[in-house]
């Protein structure tokens, strides 16, 4: 599992290893380098109890569209350690069966899904009468311009790429839940 979350990660997974001798086991990720003197303005600084508390400062219905078992793994950690609660679906039809049964605030769209991937569960939820308050966040590895166009297209409101990185999540949930309490007033 932990080769795999290097990987996620855009890293490598090495080991060396010589008989009678033991084994290494080393990583890589590329990171981006931080500036010496660079300060983080206060207001966007998280702190643990921001994050664990987040969940119920700003609660949302969230619907986790994925199938990839280990990203969905990743995600949950992530939700517990936000402090929200979800729902799953592991593919495009699920998402659509889930919309008609109940209201989301917020639904993270992975964009690659067998059945039914997330852009055209986008086209078909958009189609749906009172979704167009709902926010859908497309999840994807593609970083090219093209995939965030056309993610925004199909009726996403926005995009992340994969890994996604907590801090990241947790900011674009606490913007969404001001924006539809906002819509909501």
């Amino acid at each position: 599992m932990l080769k795999k979350i290097i990987e996620l990660l855009g890293g490598e997974f090495r080991i060396e290893s010589k008989l009678g001798e033991g084994s290494v086991f080393s990583f890589s990720v590329v990171v981006r380098k931080s500036e010496q003197n660079q300060i983080t303005p206060k207001s966007y600084q998280l702190t643990w109890k921001d994050i664990k508390d987040m969940g119920t400062v700003f609660p949302l219905r969230i619907l986790l569209a994925e199938d990839n078992d280990l990203n969905l793994q990743l995600m949950t950690f992530m939700f517990q350690q936000l402090g929200f609660q979800f729902e799953v679906a592991k593919n495009g039809a699920e998402v659509l069966d889930k919309v008609k049964q109940q209201q989301f605030d917020v639904i993270l769209m992975d964009v690659q899904m067998p059945v039914m991937n997330g852009l055209e569960a986008t086209r078909e939820i958009r189609k749906m009468e009172g979704t167009d308050q709902m926010i859908i966040i497309g999840l994807s590895a593609n970083v090219f311009e093209e995939d965030q166009k056309k993610a925004i297209e199909s009726g996403m409101n926005d995009y992340l790429t994969k890994p996604i990185r907590l801090a990241a999540l947790a900011d674009k949930l606490e913007f969404y839940f001001r924006k539809v309490r906002e819509k909501a007033e």
